[in-house]
């Protein structure tokens, strides 16, 4: 029995090294045309020419690759591709498992109204799937890529690879992968496409526990995107960038960094000359690191952005702006919200533009703010509670309003530079100490993949009237 782990184990090293995401592709081989070359190597390559093409392929071994096309020389739609890779399941003392190994599928589809479905089981397996690259329009497809998804143990699915294209509107596609130092790259262009990417990690004889790393690219209006990192691991990293109007993003990393350790990144821009453009970011867990850019938010409509953090020694960073270079008079009507829950904390949030809300609420201890609107007609709240919080708050500009609460012995700087400006800071500690009657909005509670609401800042204090 000792034999059987060491020989899987040491297939599975030796296995690792695809692609890590920047750059992408993968997949291709094939070959093995030779029966007697690798007797544990199942290989199929199948073209398609025409409508309503329907294509299934399945291989049950070791080494396992297929490589699918299908087209249409109008360009036109309704073929769909499948593709299953597995490996006979193997008993064990610890149970039955895929003995799939370094397994590879790759399908491309151009035209219309195509599927193409890759589902993966065991270690190390790459997937390639690509629709509309053949230079014609291509739209309402679909792509789906399952690895370690439905395997016999979980825990067993280590170092998949996945990477998806689209081209046009209408698109879907969809990445689930399970357990560890997984990758995943997709890229859509065009309006109204959805991607989603979902990684899981659970503790595994083999596997590390962390390490995920998730990569989505949107060019259009009005797209959606996706990706969700949770389990017991961490130091994952999701990466989300959208480029046109109306778009959405969400970020969801969960670690239990009591089981595996801690510090997952989230990173998404929305830019540049966008509007209406909303993001959401989660983290729960400890040193998380969350950054968020929005350059955008015209006359024409405004940004939505909020940040939760739960957890010790996280890191949030928001930047609200026109293109990025921070023109004054411009980005109007963004709103920012950052809320964080733990120690030692840090918050960073910038605005440039005209009428921009910003909420920062830090419940905890040793948290540290720093915020600056630049503009007219802003408001700017920060909420702290707990002890030794420190608050550096800054507007510039005319008619801007800010607010800033603390409890239990804190310290503030606010700068203010203009005309009609109005500041109020209410500080309350150490240990203890009167309560301000002023309300605040509760943090947003944003159902995925729901829109994100509008985000009301109120300031009752900045008037003089607390009750």
């Amino acid at each position: 029995m000792k034999k059987v782990m060491l020989s899987a184990a040491a297939l599975m090293i030796g296995a690792i090294g695809f692609a890590q995401v920047p750059g992408a592709n993968n997949a291709t081989p094939v070959a093995n045309q030779n029966p007697g070359g690798a007797p544990l190597a199942n290989t199929t390559e199948t073209d398609q020419y025409g409508n309503d093409q329907r294509l299934e392929v399945t291989q049950v071994g070791v080494l396992n690759s297929a490589r699918v096309f299908q087209a249409d020389a109008a360009g036109l739609d309704n073929n769909e591709a499948r593709i299953t890779q597995e490996g006979p399941n193997s008993p064990t003392w610890w149970g039955p498992y895929s003995r799939a190994i370094n397994n590879e599928a790759e399908a491309n589809q151009s035209g219309w109204n195509n599927e193409s479905s890759i589902n993966q089981k065991g270690w190390v397996n790459d997937a390639r799937t690509e629709q509309g690259t053949q230079g014609i329009y291509s739209t309402r497809n679909k792509i789906l890529v399952q690895q370690g998804v439905n395997n016999p143990v979980e825990n067993l699915s280590i170092g998949n690879y996945a990477y998806g294209v689209q081209n046009g509107s209408y698109n879907q596609s969809l990445i689930q992968q399970n357990d560890d130092n997984n990758d995943a790259w997709t890229n859509q262009t065009g309006n109204y496409n959805m991607v989603q990417v979902k990684q899981s990690s659970d503790p595994g004889t083999f596997s590390a526990n962390e390490g995920q790393l998730a990569r989505a690219i949107q060019s259009g209006n009005s797209n959606n995107g996706l990706i969700e990192q949770e389990g017991e691991g961490a130091r994952n990293e999701a990466y989300l960038n959208q480029y046109g109007d109306s778009n959405e993003s969400y970020q969801f990393q969960n670690a239990e960094s009591g089981v595996a350790g801690e510090g997952n990144t989230a990173t998404v821009n929305q830019g540049y000359y966008s509007y209406d453009a909303e993001a959401y970011q989660s983290q729960v867990g400890e040193e998380n690191t969350a950054t968020m850019n929005q350059y955008g938010g015209t006359t024409y409509g405004s940004n939505h952005g909020e940040q939760v953090q739960d957890g010790d020694g996280n890191t949030a960073t928001m930047t609200q702006n026109y293109s990025g270079f921070g023109y004054y008079g411009v980005g109007d009507d963004n709103y920012g919200r950052q809320y964080q829950e733990g120690d030692d904390n840090d918050a960073t949030l910038g605005q440039t533009g005209e009428g921009n809300k910003a909420l920062q609420v830090q419940d905890g201890n040793d948290n540290y703010v720093l915020s600056g609107q630049n503009g007219n007609d802003n408001k700017l709240n920060t909420h702290q509670i707990g002890s030794d919080n420190y608050a550096i708050t800054a507007q510039w500009g005319n008619n801007n309003s800010g607010l800033v609460v603390q409890h239990d012995g804190q310290s503030a700087n606010m700068f203010q530079s203009g005309n009609g400006n109005s500041a109020n800071i209410f500080q309350a500690g150490p240990w203890g100490g009167a309560l301000i009657g002023c309300g605040f909005d509760n943090p947003m509670d944003i159902p995925n993949p729901t829109p994100v609401p509008d985000i009301t800042v109120s300031d009752p204090c900045a008037t003089g009237n607390c009750n």
